[in-house]
């Protein structure tokens, strides 16, 4: 179910309306309980980068492939961190490449990172590491350089699966800097937005969620024959329990969810056994509800029927609400 929290009253051919003309009016959030429609996308282009492997950081892997926006720009730009449970895949991973294509010619410039990945079944961590590494990103892209350069005004961190939940964490972490980033000069760690795709979120209970055959999946090696609680905790864990509790929370992202936190599109499918909706997005909405009051909206949780893991980002089934979310900001309208 899709919904904004929280929910102010609209009606249906306003939401067509903003729908069919993004950027010819007033863009305003679905009413309560209302699904914008998950059709498959053909996502048979792959472009390649303009501009590849540029430092965002100091360190060497610290490296991005740029899409510039195709048409008239949006004023935004995407900084994306891919999938891969934390220790797989790369920026210029070939899930990607078409989804670069769909928000360049919605004129959207597009950043798409690598970032410090995990061993699993030996060596230690890469969190928080990874974390810093996407705040780096964020801290580049917001630099007057780039925006002059590639022409947009506004930063979003956007990422699948592994790369979503460090988008979340990055975002509602944004007023900490990582540890060896310069405490002068042009370095803004805080987007304009969210957008976290079929993303764990509740790291407390991570790789003990759902079913045993849920679990079997998170933890269990049937994704890339490994568990990918030791692929973000270190090879030393092999359930989340052995990690201590403090450290889990400060993984999770709905641990930090406030009022000054950027708004977030948080969006996966209902059948997906690796970020179980129940466990992970249903529980940052719950946090974000607990300070809608004081918003006129903060947090989407849109729900797509019937999608497994990777189809939002396969298929790009979600467009509807991934459009809808980045015109609000592109607009301002956050």
């Amino acid at each position: 179910m899709t919904r904004w929290l929280p929910v102010r009253r609209l009606l249906l051919a306003v939401l067509a309306l903003a729908i069919v003309a993004l950027s010819a009016c007033r863009l305003d959030p679905p009413l309560p309980g209302q699904t914008l429609a998950p059709n498959p996308y053909p996502l048979d282009r792959t472009p390649a980068p303009a501009d590849m492997d540029i430092p965002y950081g100091p360190d060497a892997h610290q490296r991005l492939d740029a899409y510039p926006a195709i048409g008239a720009a949006s004023g935004v730009a995407i900084v994306y961190a891919h999938g891969g449970g934390w220790a797989f895949g790369d920026k210029d991973e070939t899930t990607w490449r078409p989804v670069a294509q769909y928000l360049m010619d919605r004129g959207h410039v597009v950043f798409s990172i690598d970032y410090t990945l995990g061993t699993c079944t030996s060596g230690g961590a890469p969190y928080p590491d990874n974390l810093n590494d996407v705040k780096w990103a964020i801290a580049w892209a917001n630099q007057a350089a780039q925006k002059t350069q590639y022409n947009y005004s506004k930063v979003v961190v956007m990422g699948h699966s592994a790369g979503g939940h460090l988008a979340s964490l990055a975002s509602v972490t944004s007023e900490s800097r990582p540890p060896d980033m310069p405490t002068t000069g042009d370095y803004n760690v805080r987007p304009d937005g969210a957008i976290a795709i079929s993303a764990p979120q509740d790291m407390v209970t991570y790789g003990k969620q759902g079913t045993p055959a849920d679990q079997d999946w998170q933890s269990g090696g049937l994704f890339f024959g490994v568990n990918l609680v030791q692929c973000f905790w270190g090879s030393q864990y092999l359930d989340p329990n052995d990690v201590p509790l403090v450290d889990r929370q400060n993984a999770s992202p709905p641990t930090f969810v406030d009022p000054n936190d950027p708004p977030m599109l948080f969006t996966g499918g209902a059948d997906d056994s690796l970020a179980l909706a129940a466990y992970n997005a249903d529980v940052l909405e719950a946090h974000f509800t607990a300070i809608s009051a004081k918003f006129d909206y903060w947090g989407w949780n849109d729900r797509i029927d019937s999608d497994e893991h990777g189809v939002a980002i396969d298929y790009l089934s979600h467009r509807a609400a991934l459009d809808l979310y980045l015109a609000m900001i592109s607009q301002g309208i956050f």
